[in-house]
């Protein structure tokens, strides 16, 4: 798939290959993916994975087998990535595109990365509606021009959002009920 490929050229120019950074998690093509939900860097390091393994330009990102591995490294979801698969749970059928202002896991990238994979992600995704949650990543993408609508929520690890499953669900039938009227 041509579209896939050239996605992945231009990605691998940001963030090398092989690589344990984290640029984004989707099921398939992120192409496709109407909805980008964006918080500032990934909280589990997987030093001993190479993101590149799920990527396939046949078929995009295999978020299933990602996930494995995943619940591997980290013994239990984290409250962030719970919270966030409520809100998918409940946005399906809309695809959604999971990413980072920072891109690496717990540290921080040098100057010339910090957001540059996410303005990527934003140029070639072409999304309807990103939500950002957390400080950084709701000042990072309301300094940029858009052409999507923002959604700005608290960090879903945070205290002060008060996330519960019923929350995040809510948010998800936003999702799909903005995409998806009837």
């Amino acid at each position: 798939m041509r579209g896939l490929s050239d996605f992945r050229l231009g990605l691998e120019s940001q963030i090398g290959r092989p690589t344990d950074s984290r640029p984004f998690v989707c099921e398939g093509s992120p192409l496709a993916c109407q909805v980008l939900i964006v918080g500032t860097n990934p909280a589990t390091r997987m030093d001993e994975v190479d993101w590149w393994d799920f990527w396939s330009d046949d078929y995009g990102f295999n978020k299933s087998a990602w996930s494995d591995e995943y619940a591997k490294v980290r013994n239990r979801v984290s409250p962030t990535r719970q919270r966030i698969g409520w809100v998918l749970e409940e946005a399906q059928p809309i695809r959604c595109l999971e990413t980072n202002v920072d891109p690496t896991e717990a540290q921080r990238p040098p100057p010339s990365m910090d957001g540059t994979v996410l303005d990527y992600l934003l140029a070639r995704v072409a999304p309807l509606l990103v939500i950002a949650h957390g400080d950084k990543a709701i000042k990072h993408l309301q300094a940029r021009r858009r052409e999507w609508d923002l959604w700005c929520v608290p960090h879903f690890a945070s205290r002060r959002g008060r996330w519960s499953e019923a929350k995040a669900k809510r948010l998800g039938a936003a999702v799909r009920s903005l995409l998806c009227p009837l």
